[in-house]
């Protein structure tokens, strides 16, 4: 993939090079290769025109956060919380689930034990079916 994209990557519209990025960081992340996963979404955020494509941003920016609680990587997870943050702060896009998300994200950096993680998931899960009716 690297070598395809280095070799074919100046063709690509910066969206269709964006929305490719956010692709092989979710598929790494469903492999269970939390470090490519991480380097993918870090790729597309240091590449991409932060103003011009806002809603791939906010989902790689959403997709770090996962691959960091997966990864367990508590220090970096409360930098990438307060940049997601600060990103979102007055973006009018807000999806109703973003909040939910950084809600649960704050509610894992909480979790001391086993039985606050599962509370935290379980109220996630609570809250974002009510979202959907």
């Amino acid at each position: 993939m690297e070598r395809g994209l280095a070799k074919h990557g100046n063709s690509l519209g910066a969206l269709r090079k964006a929305g490719f990025q956010y692709q092989m960081a979710y598929t790494c992340l469903g492999t269970g290769d939390l470090g490519a996963a991480s380097r993918w979404c870090h790729r597309l955020l240091n590449e991409i025109k932060l103003d011009e494509h806002e809603e791939i941003v906010c989902f790689t920016r959403m997709l770090d956060l996962l691959v960091r609680i997966e990864a367990g990587d508590h220090a970096l997870l409360s930098y990438a919380l307060r940049n997601t943050e600060r990103y979102l702060r007055g973006k009018a896009h807000a999806h109703r689930y973003e909040q939910l998300f950084l809600d649960l994200v704050r509610s894992l950096r909480k979790a001391r034990n086993a039985e606050a993680t599962r509370e935290a998931f379980e109220h996630f899960q609570n809250r974002f079916a009510a979202v959907g009716k």
